[in-house]
């Protein structure tokens, strides 16, 4: 019988990215609805569109699974809609005693320091009475039955997001797209364009995200980023040995029981 996982991150492109850290353990994704474990069938949708929206994404789970873990990962963005999404998922589980573990992993504010983002997100949780145990600090992993961690990227320490990480791995594996996309993102004339055409890159991490999804179109071109972050070498070989990766990578091994490899 396999173990239980359940993970809330930010959004599909972290999705993606914990995928890519599970599959050194040989973790692949479940497709068929006839090879996912019983257990987890209660969180698949059986009606659409989801609460009338035809433009909703259905909020199903991306489910991954080797021969010892079954994991359910949903994405949901912002803490508030996060905890809503843990919140709901517990309730539809309702022998979610067989879960060994809980996990969170969100991006940092620029507003606030990660701690602070942890903290606000450790509040809110303990007003919906969920009985978690919950952890001190981000990054630890409770040790508890089941355990609880909470990760903010790109480190728990410094104000940044997933693509802070990536772009670490452009830096190994892509150096050249990298430093084009770079200088193509510096000869933008924002004269040239209006406030509301810049509105998103003029955001704290909108470059980043601009300058992940240049390298992306090269790579994936007319496709999500999600796409190249899953099939291309973002994380490959030894962009896995940057700390800011093995961080996370140590994370996933605590909060799931997984035995280190390299």
């Amino acid at each position: 019988m396999r173990r239980y996982d359940y993970l809330v991150v930010e959004g599909p492109h972290d999705v993606e990215f914990v995928a890519r850290l599970l599959k050194v353990y040989d973790f692949h994704r479940v497709q068929h609805l006839r090879d996912l474990e019983q257990f987890w069938e209660r969180l698949v949708p059986r009606t659409f569109p989801p609460d009338g929206d035809l433009l909703k994404r259905v909020p199903i789970p991306t489910f991954f699974q080797n021969s010892t873990h079954s994991i359910a990962v949903h994405a949901a963005i912002g803490e508030s809609a996060m905890i809503k999404r843990l919140e709901e998922s517990r309730a539809a589980l309702s022998d979610e005693t067989s879960i060994s573990s809980y996990g969170l992993i969100l991006d940092a504010d620029t507003k606030e320091t990660p701690q602070q983002r942890f903290e606000k997100l450790i509040a809110e949780l303990r007003q919906k009475n969920m009985g978690l145990p919950y952890p001190t600090y981000p990054g630890e992993v409770t040790a508890t039955q089941p355990a609880m961690g909470v990760y903010i990227l790109p480190d728990n320490q410094t104000p940044g997001t997933l693509e802070d990480i990536l772009l670490a791995g452009a830096e190994v594996n892509y150096s050249q797209l990298r430093s084009i996309a770079d200088q193509y993102l510096r000869t933008i004339d924002q004269s040239r364009l209006s406030t509301e055409d810049m509105k998103e890159f003029n955001k704290p991490a909108g470059r980043r995200k601009a300058h992940v999804g240049s390298i992306a179109s090269i790579l994936k071109p007319g496709r999500a980023i999600q796409n190249s972050i899953q099939d291309n070498r973002w994380l490959d070989g030894d962009a896995m040995q940057l700390e800011v990766v093995r961080a996370v990578s140590q994370f996933l091994i605590d909060l799931l029981a997984l035995e280190k490899r390299q």
